[in-house]
């Protein structure tokens, strides 16, 4: 469907995989790519940084509604000690910042963490939406700050998470400092988003361990407040009356990277692409619209948002 047809075709998709009741149900990559060929995730990254600090706050080294650790922050009387985890992962922490575009962060060689950390507020935290690279890289220097060794940290994302799921090929890039690049520098693969996907289908569950707590998952099904398309570094589709039925919500990564989950249809759609410009000529919701259609999914089931009948397996042939 998304490699060929007058709709789909011109917009150089790379790869799609289709997981239905825990099971793919169809997968397919452009030609020279296969289920091993990483790509970079773009913004996608950020909702992986949502979860990865998501196992964090479970384990007790970040709390939700504190002060965030920032040890550039630390003096009382510095208005950025309002800034809490949550204004961080809601992209409201107020700070001043360039938006999606961090040059500087990306590709003039700085100390990420640090450049970041020396924002100023622009507004008091909680008070204003914004969509920030900033605000994903200071969560990372959080965690980073608050384990305090550079060697675990570094290790944090692979075994609290990764593994556990089976994200095998998922590899996060650092700068020169070792700090995670969170906000888009994530190179994976359609089979991992999945994965990833699924993780958050099963409410958190993988197997028989609770990887997330599935009080994660809820807060990253409801929209916060400010921006009510987006919560914890998802999008939201509840301009989409089908698929707001459906509980839908979804990553975005520049370019076209999707994975999107459909609780009430117990799917994950998978996309990424390769798209000229940017992805504001790709419609996910329309592409996932059109693979409920072809599944003969209802989205008319009542309280369909609140169904929990997905599989815990791995995804699977």
């Amino acid at each position: 469907m998304a490699f060929e047809g007058e709709k789909y075709q011109p917009h150089k998709t790379l790869a799609v995989v289709v997981v239905y009741q825990g099971r793919i149900i169809a997968e397919r990559y452009a030609p020279g790519w296969n289920m091993h060929t990483q790509y970079r995730t773009w913004s996608t990254a950020k909702s992986i940084a949502s979860a990865v600090i998501g196992v964090a706050v479970n384990k007790g080294l970040l709390e939700l509604d504190q002060p965030v650790p920032i040890p550039e922050w630390a003096h009382p009387l510095d208005p950025r000690r309002n800034i809490t985890l949550r204004h961080l992962l809601n992209m409201s922490s107020g700070l001043l910042g360039t938006g999606s575009n961090t040059p500087l962060a990306y590709w003039v060689g700085i100390d990420t963490a640090r450049h970041a950390a020396a924002s100023q507020l622009a507004h008091a935290p909680g008070s204003h939406w914004q969509y920030a690279n900033y605000d994903t890289l200071l969560l990372m220097y959080a965690l980073r700050s608050e384990i305090d060794n550079d060697d675990k940290y570094l290790r944090f994302p692979h075994e609290e998470l990764f593994r556990k799921i089976g994200m095998l090929h998922t590899v996060p890039e650092t700068d020169a400092w070792d700090n995670y690049i969170f906000s888009s520098q994530v190179y994976t693969t359609a089979r991992d988003l999945a994965r990833f996907g699924l993780l958050y289908l099963n409410g958190g569950r993988w197997g028989d361990e609770q990887v997330l707590p599935s009080s994660w998952i809820e807060l990253t099904r409801t929209p916060s407040d400010l921006n009510g398309r987006y919560s914890l570094k998802w999008w939201h589709y509840n301009r989409n009356d089908a698929l707001a039925k459906l509980g839908a919500f979804s990553t975005g990564g520049f370019r076209g990277q999707y994975a999107t989950v459909v609780p009430g249809a117990q799917l994950v759609v998978v996309r990424t692409g390769l798209n000229p410009t940017d992805n504001s000529n790709w419609s996910q919701e329309e592409f996932v619209s059109d693979i409920i259609a072809a599944i003969d999914i209802s989205t008319d089931a009542e309280e369909a948002t609140s169904e929990r009948k997905s599989s815990n397996a791995e995804p699977s042939r």
